[in-house]
């Protein structure tokens, strides 16, 4: 799934006129939205009041996901998997909301989330220009320094002006400053979520995968002074048919990062460096999870979520490796970037800024992988007293870790494991106080230098991609978008499937197929259905569609995004992306990358007949 964040394919003509993105690609802001192509492929263009609606009902949660208020009295949808920490934190051992779902009959059962707020995007500033005077002429380190400070200035003046909470966000890579201006709701209460087994439907086996059988929903509700926030004016209206083959849908919410505007040489690095280390990393944390947790119920709660989050994000990590390898798209971006020094081979500050790019990834690909083998030792770096359970299961972890990327004979392993199972040398080491002090003297000789090396790099970078962007601006301007940032924007496509290899993909799934999958699978984990949907089967049409898949252009942020129709109306629910819209973190294509939502008619049917919601399911217009 997609919690938990890019020079595009269509830079590629910087010898022609400006282009435009291709006609289902794009993560839009909504101060900059393709309206003319929208008119000219489907017939549509939204009116100012159909914008302001989709925009000020959508919602960003404190989770890392997105969502929607659909109701007047303050009611969100969301994913299960963006709830999931806040549903983890409200349950136990004795009252596991996780895998029993959770239902709230009346207001007063509806269930205060501890640390959740919600926002919703008010306005967007520019301050490009006072930015850039800011910084103008100053070297990288001081420009950084200026640009924070100025920010900083912004942020305070705004929020004292609007009365609203801002935050600065770079976009086109310094290319533009805005200042997001949020209203922010800190009293979030859970209201429904359906069972894990459910939610999460043929578990990791499914995950990024299509067809899917997910009803990964959860409802919430926004409290103000102890009562429902008063949405009246900024929710969308339910619509319980769901959307039909080849319909124009939208998708409003709040993408966390692509990476489609970096440079050649960073993508490079990604691809032979941090994403190999990357992956490498989530690999030994889940093992060290996992290690931990055994058979022990209580620790099998306890790091729920953050087991979920690091496979997720390693299925993630594992497909935009697949786009940074697949030699076509790397030829491409190539090309772009190749099209665009020749454009600028006369200007010296955008050639010195390509310069610049190509040392600092350098130095990154050189320390990299120290700063990575690190992080298994967090626990321990820290002067308060540890787990050893755990802390020896990290520390096993690691020490993989370093085998891989160094190699055998790596110092950590040679001093620290020698012959000895490297679990084994990780608790001894841990119970005894000389040894795991020359351990940590260790880590941190060797991530010094690496910390040295690495700190200006950020502000170089920054600089570099700020005179690139410029150049990319003289060229092109606003006629693209700008790589996603966990801020808000609108994305467009058509419900449809696709052709995969030899097989046709259906544009949705059903209720019966849900059934049939069960059953091909002997009703086993994680492809069991659990008892409320079998005691429920008779009163289901098993034609009811389940999930479906779009052209929408999403990614990691997205989930929890309400799918909008042409009238503004709620027809579904993101929360995935099939496999292969991964390697789209780097350049789209849509020929077989589709985002995958939950449909209405599944989640009303689930209401009204599976769970009974009642109060729900009248909130939503599903009954009277």
């Amino acid at each position: 799934m997609i919690r938990f964040l890019a020079v595009l394919s269509v830079l590629l003509a910087l010898a022609t006129s400006a282009p435009t993105a291709k006609p289902d690609e794009g993560m839009w802001t909504y101060d900059n939205l393709p309206l003319k192509t929208l008119k000219e492929k489907y017939g549509f263009e939204p009116s100012a009041a159909w914008l302001k609606q989709v925009q000020s009902s959508s919602v960003r949660v404190s989770t890392g996901g997105s969502g929607s208020f659909v109701s007047s009295t303050g009611l969100i949808m969301t994913n299960h998997h963006v709830a999931l920490e806040l549903v983890n934190k409200l349950s136990t051992t004795n009252a596991d909301f996780v895998k029993s779902g959770y239902l709230a009959k009346t207001g007063a059962d509806e269930l205060k989330c501890p640390d959740a707020n919600v926002r919703v995007l008010m306005e967007i500033v520019d301050v490009t220009a006072e930015v850039e005077a800011a910084t103008a002429g100053k070297e990288a380190a001081d420009a950084a320094k200026a640009r924070a400070k100025v920010q900083g200035e912004i942020t305070k003046r705004l929020t004292a002006e609007k009365n609203l909470e801002v935050e600065m966000t770079t976009l086109y890579s310094g290319g533009r400053y805005v200042a997001h201006c949020y209203k922010v709701w800190n009293d979030v209460r859970l209201v429904f979520v359906p069972e894990m087994a459910i939610a999460y439907y043929g578990g990791d086996w499914d995950n990024f995968c299509y067809p899917r059988y997910c009803l990964d929903v959860a409802f919430l509700r926004a409290y103000e002074n102890d009562k429902p926030a008063d949405t009246t004016a900024n929710h969308l209206v339910w619509n319980a048919a769901g959307p039909k083959e080849n319909d124009l849908v939208f998708v409003s919410g709040h993408p966390g990062s692509t990476g489609r505007q970096m440079s050649l040489a960073k993508m490079a690095f990604e691809r032979d460096v941090y994403n190999p280390c990357l992956i490498r990393m989530l690999k030994g944390t889940e093992a060290s999870i996992v290690g931990y947790v055994g058979a022990d119920a209580e620790r099998k709660l306890a790091t729920l979520d953050e087991l979920f989050g690091v496979r997720n994000s390693l299925k993630a990590y594992e497909g935009h490796q697949v786009g940074a390898l697949d030699a076509s798209l790397f030829a491409r971006k190539k090309a772009e970037e190749d099209q665009l020094r020749e454009a600028c081979k006369d200007d010296a500050e955008v050639v010195k800024a390509f310069k610049d790019l190509d040392e600092i990834m350098a130095i990154r690909s050189a320390n990299y992988p120290v700063l990575m083998m690190a992080r298994f030792a967090q626990g321990i770096m820290m002067p308060a007293k540890v787990d050893n359970e755990r802390e020896s299961h990290n520390l096993a972890s690691m020490f993989e870790y370093a085998r891989q990327s160094f190699g055998d004979t790596d110092e950590v392993l040679t001093k620290f494991v020698g012959t000895e199972a490297a679990g084994k040398a990780a608790l001894a080491l841990l119970e005894t106080p000389e040894k795991l002090k020359e351990l940590r003297s260790h880590i941190r000789a060797r991530i010094m230098p690496a910390q040295t090396a690495l700190q200006p790099t950020n502000a170089r970078e920054a600089a570099a991609n700020s005179v690139i962007a410029k150049a990319r601006f003289k060229v092109h301007g606003t006629s693209l978008y700008p790589d996603a940032t966990f801020t808000l924007r609108l994305s467009f496509g058509e419900v449809k499937g696709y052709a995969l290899n030899t097989t046709l993909v259906p544009w949705r799934t059903t209720f019966g197929g849900l059934f049939g999958k069960a059953s091909e699978f002997d009703n086993k984990a994680p492809f069991e259905v659990p008892a409320t949907w079998t005691a429920a089967q008779g009163q289901l049409d098993m034609s009811t569609p389940f999930d479906f898949v779009s052209t929408c252009d999403i990614t990691g942020g997205n989930s929890g995004s309400p799918v909008v129709s042409r009238t503004g109306e709620v027809v579904g629910l993101i929360f995935d992306g099939n496999i292969q819209s991964l390697p789209n973190h780097y350049v789209y294509d849509e020929v077989v990358a589709r985002s995958v939502s939950v449909d209405t008619a599944a989640i009303s049917a689930a209401l009204v007949h599976v769970y009974k919601a009642a109060d729900l399911a009248k909130e939503l217009g599903l009954t009277k």
